[in-house]
């Protein structure tokens, strides 16, 4: 990921140029609020290790067994069974934050990406410019 500064990422041109080239495809929104509503949304979900790790292991399981998956399917199964966070508030799944969940659960667990569906996303612009400054 990028530097730090300031609670913010401070990409690199490299990696700023590859997302924006995907953002200037199809969308109006600038890259910098897309990469707020996404480091919104892992600050929310996957700040909390209990809830990260509801997605990881599952994306490790599927994975070692071959088996495609949905992150939308996984949301449905949270809103149905109630899990509740670390501090024992019920989880609520917006269905707008489920493109950033699926590729925050790629790039915490690698070997899921040929399993789960990862539709075209304005988002992909932030999720390239993270793969780039990782080196995936």
């Amino acid at each position: 990921m990028g530097a730090e500064k300031k609670g913010r990422t401070v990409w690199s041109d490299a990696a700023k140029s590859a997302g924006e080239e995907v953002l200037r495809q199809e969308h109006d929104t600038s890259f910098e609020e897309l990469e707020r509503q996404y480091t919104d949304v892992e600050r929310r979900y996957f700040g909390d290790s209990r809830v990260e790790t509801y997605f990881t292991d599952h994306a490790r399981a599927c994975a070692a067994a071959g088996r495609r998956f949905s992150t939308y399917e996984r949301a449905e199964w949270l809103r149905w069974y109630k899990l509740s966070d670390s501090r024992g508030r019920d989880i609520e799944v917006n269905n707008t934050d489920i493109p950033i969940l699926a590729r925050l659960t790629v790039e915490r667990v690698p070997e899921c990406e040929p399993f789960i569906e990862l539709r075209k996303s304005k988002y992909d612009a932030v999720f390239e410019a993270r793969r780039a400054i990782r080196g995936a």
